[in-house]
């Protein structure tokens, strides 16, 4: 008669042995090809796990410069101002600092610029760079100026469309899907905005912004708010607003313009391609103003800082690509435009952003769960 609890001791006590030779040697039984793959993975798996501790400690080591900083600029203003023979300097404390953010081209890939030196790149992990170069040199002004308020202008061409102007050289050189594009793009200017936000530099926050003419999704530029607004800038202003929505952060955008009212002054926002639009002719600009009741401008769209006495034009935070520095033999910095305003005052500092110092630590890429395939990885970029 067969003995059923004598079988089940014996494959217990088998199962156990087993369990027992794969503990003492996980490489027991296992190919030549299959032992080296096992070897292979772990060495891999430990690898990433160094390499994200790593991250952690670089990211943690900058938190801590980035502060100890802040706190050395602090208390050297607070000390100059606070010193009897500054006391009747002129105002350069409280007030609003503007910082606008002008023709990103999200989307654009610059690279193989020949027979410079540097030769200007861009892409997504530059941008990432960029921008976090363009944070840091807005805590540095706000706190030099004890800023009250910061404003994140915005004026257009934040995106590239592929459709657009319609450019071959311009589909050809596209980073990826326009779609994700759009998602880093707004993702990032996100981590932008709540970087300045959790620095406590600012009692107040605002966003302002209208739409550029390259975003736009057709090959006509239109002037119209329901043809100019099908564009990827006039989503991202949107996306903000509900973004932001009830919180500390307020929005308020325009789609061709907007006039934002700081410390007194009435800022005209504009992209720069539509009219007879010229910065630099006096009379043009005064009628322009005049017909928006503004004391001033700020533009973007020719990617070249330029400063007068009524008008700010902003350059590019992409810098030079093919279609401007051969086809149109111009070659523009990266930079962008911080003023800083105060009742009756006003000052404006242009920003390189060109070689972003390697010691900071940029912000984040995203994947987004496989809902964009292979697109989101297309030039292999290493995500966080």
């Amino acid at each position: 008669m067969i003995n059923l609890d004598k079988l089940k001791r014996a494959r217990h006590e088998r199962q156990a042995a087993l369990i027992d030779e794969v503990v003492s040697d996980p490489l027991a039984g296992l190919s030549p090809d299959a032992a080296e793959q096992r070897l292979r993975d772990e060495r891999n798996h430990g690898r990433r796990a160094r390499r994200a501790a790593a991250r952690e400690e670089l990211k943690a080591q900058a938190r801590r410069q980035a502060f100890a900083r802040l706190d050395q600029v602090g208390e050297a203003v607070e000390a100059y101002y606070g010193s009897q023979a500054h006391a009747a300097a002129p105002v350069l404390r409280g007030g609003s600092l503007v910082v606008q953010v002008s023709d990103v081209h999200f989307g654009c890939v610059v690279r193989g610029l020949e027979q410079r030196d540097n030769a200007n790149t861009w892409d997504s992990q530059v941008a990432c760079r960029r921008f976090k170069t363009l944070a840091e040199a807005a805590k540095f002004h706000g706190i030099s100026h004890g800023a009250e308020e910061l404003v994140v202008a915005l004026t257009g061409d934040l995106f590239d469309s592929k459709i657009g102007k319609e450019r071959y050289d311009k589909l050809l050189n596209s980073e990826t899907a326009a779609a994700l594009t759009y998602m880093r793009g707004k993702d990032l200017l996100i981590q932008f905005i709540d970087d300045l936000r959790e620095s406590e530099i600012f009692g107040a926050i605002r966003v302002v912004g209208i739409a550029g003419n390259e975003a736009r999704l057709y090959a006509d530029r239109g002037h119209s708010h329901i043809m100019a607004s099908d564009n990827w800038d006039a989503l991202l202003n949107a996306d903000l607003a509900a973004r932001y929505r009830g919180s500390d952060v307020a929005c308020e955008f325009g789609v061709n313009r907007y006039v934002a009212e700081i410390q007194g002054w009435r800022m005209l926002l504009i992209h720069g391609d539509q009219g007879r639009f010229n910065p630099t002719n006096q009379t043009q600009i005064q009628s322009l103003l005049g017909n928006h009741d503004a004391d001033f401008g700020i533009s973007g769209h020719i990617h070249d800082t330029l400063i007068t006495g009524k008008w700010i034009r902003c350059a590019s935070m992409m810098g030079t690509d093919a279609y401007a520095g051969d086809g149109l033999g111009l070659e523009g910095m990266a930079a962008q435009t911080i003023l800083w305003l105060a009742p009756g005052v006003r000052h404006a500092y242009a920003i390189d952003l060109q070689n972003p110092s390697e010691e900071l630590v940029p912000y984040q890429l995203f994947d987004y769960a496989g809902a964009f395939g292979f697109a989101d990885n297309l030039f292999g970029f290493e995500h966080q």
